[in-house]
């Protein structure tokens, strides 16, 4: 724009300095994804690997809900 003297040179450099805090911003959003999907796939892998305890036998107090 500054060549086809459209506008003026001050205009130009505060228009490049928007642009490049839109880009910091976006990247900075684009970091903060990723980390939060790197996250949400860890908790998800999180003990996935080892067996689940066994369930307590039937006549177990925890078992049922009102015991005798």
């Amino acid at each position: 724009m500054y060549k086809k003297r459209r506008t003026a040179w001050p205009q130009v450099v505060v228009l490049q300095r928007k642009v490049l805090e839109v880009r910091q911003k976006y990247t900075g959003i684009l970091l903060e994804l990723r980390e939060a999907e790197v996250a949400i796939h860890g908790l998800l892998l999180m003990d996935g690997l080892t067996v689940p305890p066994a369930p307590a036998p039937g006549g177990h107090l925890e078992s049922t809900p009102d015991p005798r």
